[in-house]
């Protein structure tokens, strides 16, 4: 989480950050979740990569196409573990947001 926190507060947009605080709790449920998913791990570390690097090189649209794949992967991991989950499994995970 404190790629995502660094990458508001370099922005200089107080709403990033102000914005990223309202939601941390729901960010970490989320991960918490997402990572349980083979592989989620590694392609959120292979994104934030690709995040950095297009943020260092100035390419706003690199960032941009690279944040918008890493969000959308996320959110398919997290739906993916909790549709998976054997009931007796669902015990350690929070219900859903909604």
């Amino acid at each position: 989480m404190t790629f995502n926190l660094e990458i508001a507060r370099v922005c200089g947009n107080i709403f990033l950050d102000s914005l990223h605080a309202a939601v941390q709790k729901w960010l970490e449920e989320h991960r918490r979740v997402a990572i349980k998913k083979e592989g989620a791990a590694e392609r959120a570390f292979a994104r934030h990569l690709q995040i950095f690097q297009a943020i260092r090189d100035h390419d706003p649209d690199a960032a941009e196409a690279a944040m918008r794949a890493h969000l959308q992967e996320s959110i398919d991991a997290y739906w993916t573990v909790r549709t998976d989950r054997v009931d007796d499994d669902e015990a350690d995970l929070p219900p859903a947001a909604e």
